[in-house]
This record gives C-alpha cells, structure tokens and sequence, in this order.
C-alpha cells in the first residue's frame, strides 16, 4: 500500500506538469497570435523580403575539439552578386598582397553582414581571423542560397 507523502507527491508532480504544459500552451498559442498579426500587418513585399532573413545555413569547422557551427542567413540577389565579384578580387589578387588585403577586408565586412551567430564580429575584427573561414561562410551561404533558390522555385505554385 502506498503511504499519503507518495500519493500526495505524485499528485504535486502531476499538477506541476499540468502547470508547464498550460504554460506551454499559453506560450504556442501567444506565438501563433502573434504570427497571425504579423501575417496581417505585413505587405506581400514585407513578407518576401522576410524569408530572406529568416532562411538560415550552418558551415560546420572541426578541430581538435570537435565541430563548431557558424550560423548565416540566406543572401539576396545583390549580396549573391557580391560573393561572385568577392570570389573575383580574390583569384585576381593572387600575386598582389594589396589586393590580396583588400579582399580579405571585403570578405570580412560581407560575414558580418550575413552571419547570425552571436559574437562573430568580435572574430571578424580581430587580426585573428582565419582566411579559409572567411571564403568558407560565404562560399556555403551562397550554395546553400542557390541550391534553396532553386528548390524554392520549383515549389511556387500558380493559384
């Protein structure tokens, strides 16, 4: 037979759980009125425009402590263009340190730009930032934008 503390401690653990999943539900349904007011409020302009920021990539690095993920957002078209013209100065800068320097600067404004990962551009500023982490996340964002470019495209609908 069960003693009286257990019964009524179960009982407290039951309405604490009750508790957490009425809260939850508060939360889930505060979040949906929300989305449904901004659905509202926002123009179909706003609304494309908003996927762009809300679309996100990880380039994944590993070390010797395992892998580490850089979050980046989708680019738009200028920013795609901006990676090729990047991607340019830096295979035209091959035998000249100037240029050379100046595209890794542009590199280093453009993953500001687009990374989402708190804390980046503490990296970015430094003088200890990594070329090859530099091409890296803007070179997979931009694959990563072209590959959902076209996925994107075949999914659009005509009503």
């Amino acid at each position: 037979m069960q003693s009286i503390e257990t019964i009524v401690t179960a009982e407290q653990r039951m309405d604490e759980i009750a508790s957490r999943d009425a809260f939850k539900q508060e939360r889930v349904e505060a979040e949906l009125a929300l989305s449904n007011k901004l659905r509202m409020d926002m123009t179909v302009a706003e609304r494309l425009m908003r996927r762009v920021k809300i679309t996100r990539f990880k380039t994944i690095f590993s070390d010797d402590l395992g892998d580490v993920a850089v979050e980046t957002r989708q680019m738009t078209s200028t920013e795609r263009s901006r990676a090729v013209e990047l991607n340019d100065l830096l295979a035209q800068s091959e035998k000249d340190p100037d240029k050379y320097a100046d595209a890794v600067k542009k590199y280093k404004e453009f993953a500001k730009e687009i990374t989402l990962t708190p804390g980046m551009d503490v990296y970015y500023d430094s003088d200890q930032v990594s070329d090859d982490v530099l091409i890296a996340i803007v070179t997979r964002t931009f694959q990563g934008t072209m590959k959902l470019v076209g996925e994107s495209i075949t999914s659009f609908r005509a009503e």
